[in-house]
């Protein structure tokens, strides 16, 4: 109920600033913290309540540790970050939500999905996603990085 008025809220929160046209990049980067504190404080859970593996659970603190790892080595080499998502971003995070919920369905009603084999894919194919986009966050980082190095430098690096 509590995650639910989360969302609420964030979504609400989301359509008032693009019809009022305030969004602002505090705004953005304060939306953007709120939705990855709520996807840790769900995924703790899940683990606490061992709904999700430890490898799947280490998978997806890892991959938030690199992302705010990533932007505050960017933060600190230019002073600041277009903070952007990515579609590989957005896939990984649409992926770990449906997984919860089919996990907690699993858990309200345990006859509705019978096959303990369903869930099994089910994270296995979240947990393909969460690489991918690893894969993806890696290389953004990367790319962000050396274009910071050839803005100083004068030369513009070919990737």
């Amino acid at each position: 109920v509590f995650m639910s008025i989360v969302f609420l809220t964030d979504l609400l929160d989301g359509i008032s600033s693009r019809t009022a046209h305030r969004v602002t990049r505090i705004g953005k980067l304060l939306d953007s913290f709120a939705d990855y504190l709520s996807l840790y404080v769900l995924t703790i859970s899940f683990f606490i309540l061992q709904l999700v593996p430890l490898w799947l659970f280490l998978l997806i603190l890892f991959r938030g540790l690199l992302v705010w790892t990533g932007m505050a080595v960017l933060v600190v080499r230019k002073g600041s970050v277009d903070f952007k998502t990515s579609f590989m971003g957005k896939a990984s995070i649409f992926a770990i939500m449906t997984m919860y919920a089919l996990e907690v369905l699993n858990y309200l009603i345990p006859s509705m999905i019978s096959n303990p084999l369903i869930l099994s894919t089910v994270e296995f194919i979240t947990a393909l996603i969460i690489v991918a986009s690893i894969i993806d966050k890696i290389i953004a980082f990367t790319d962000a990085a050396r274009r910071d190095r050839s803005d100083h430098t004068g030369n513009k690096l070919n990737v």
